[in-house]
């Protein structure tokens, strides 16, 4: 296979692999405002709390990776029904805007109460062997577990297709667009660093021009990616960016306040 087939094919890979995790995350949203009818914003806080309980079952308790993912997902389950009870069904009636302000109040918590517990640093989860190899697929190698994770995508959306509903297509079709967006745009100013970034490593100008000519479609292409999604998904994607810019300026400081600790340290040691 030529040298370029294989670069896009892997690059496809582990862009599937990625969007399968998203996909993974993301789809509880779809799912509660479908059957619930409610905003939940904290969804992926319940994400977040699981995956720590993984890691404090396999790290700390030595817990097998599969009997942990069991574990974990009782645990979650069992504290969203306390949430559900105690906070959730009264505003089942409620609107939209009362719906977001206590679910991202939720999220906000979740966040420092994860910083506090577990630390700013992001924490690896031992992998099983049967995870820790590669897939043959011929003309590549593949990682194993970003294989499992495609696979487990393909799972879970075949489940949500069994319990398809009128309002589905349109849940599906919000959440796509939403994605998009919140995908796009940090994606075409990443994509406009690049000219200064080849400038400033003063790269040959035919690699220059290449990789110019590349980009140039790339934005093109995320620019009607970005019309084709609607004004809809275009303000509620920015409202997310924006949410997630000011979220991320306030733990910044400490994600950089620890690494430079942690540098010290072994400057020290």
């Amino acid at each position: 296979m030529p040298q370029f087939a294989i670069i896009a094919v892997s690059i496809l890979f582990d862009g599937l692999a990625y969007a399968m995790f998203l996909f993974i995350t993301s789809v509880g949203l779809s799912v509660t405002m479908g059957l619930m009818g409610f905003v939940n914003l904290a969804h992926g806080a319940f994400a977040m709390a699981g995956g720590y309980v993984v890691v404090t079952l396999t790290r700390t308790l030595g817990v097998g990776f599969v009997p942990s993912l069991v574990i974990a997902a009782v645990v979650v389950g069992a504290v969203s029904v306390v949430f559900e009870r105690g906070l959730y069904r009264r505003l089942y009636k409620s609107t939209d805007l009362e719906q977001v302000l206590l679910t991202i109040g939720l999220a906000f918590m979740a966040i420092a109460t994860a910083t506090y517990l577990y630390g700013p640093i992001p924490k690896s989860v031992p992998l099983p062997d049967w995870l820790q190899g590669d897939v043959n697929l011929g003309f590549r190698n593949f990682p194993s577990y970003r294989a499992f994770l495609i696979v487990l995508g393909v799972v879970q959306t075949l489940l949500a297709l069994s319990t398809i509903s009128p309002t589905l297509s349109e849940q599906f079709s919000a959440l796509v667009n939403l994605a998009v967006v919140t995908n796009v745009i940090p994606y075409v100013v990443s994509l406009s660093a690049l000219f200064i970034m080849m400038r400033t490593a003063k790269v040959a100008e035919n690699v220059w021009r290449r990789n110019v000519f590349i980009v140039v479609i790339a934005m093109v292409y995320s620019v009607f990616a970005l019309y084709a999604s609607g004004k809809d998904a275009v303000m509620g994607g920015m409202l997310v960016l924006g949410v997630a810019y000011i979220i991320w300026g306030f733990l910044a400081p400490r994600f950089t306040a620890s690494a430079s600790a942690i540098a010290e340290r072994g400057k020290k040691a």
